[in-house]
């Protein structure tokens, strides 16, 4: 099985501002004219994983595996999920 390794400085790279709401509301728009004809509006929930759950899911070969590591990788997953949402 191979795992995400974290290599290098953590970015948005090309994320622009706002990306996660436009995917937001291109699913919901897509799930309605799929679902619905006529029923309704449609119901969906966009969730966005924390900082701390998506570091549960990574190696860290970059910030170090010490605390004040964690912290720093932390903070720039915070910074990114602040940028796109």
């Amino acid at each position: 099985m191979l795992t995400p390794t974290i290599t290098s400085s953590l970015s948005a790279g090309c994320l622009e501002p706002g990306w996660c709401a436009r995917e937001f509301v291109r699913s919901k728009a897509l799930l309605e004219r799929v679902l619905t004809e006529g029923d309704g509006p449609v119901r969906l929930k966009y969730t966005l994983p924390g900082p701390m759950t998506m570091l549960d899911q990574l190696i860290d070969g970059y910030y170090g595996g010490d605390l004040a590591g964690r912290a720093a990788a932390a903070d720039d997953l915070v910074g990114i999920i602040n940028k796109v949402a």
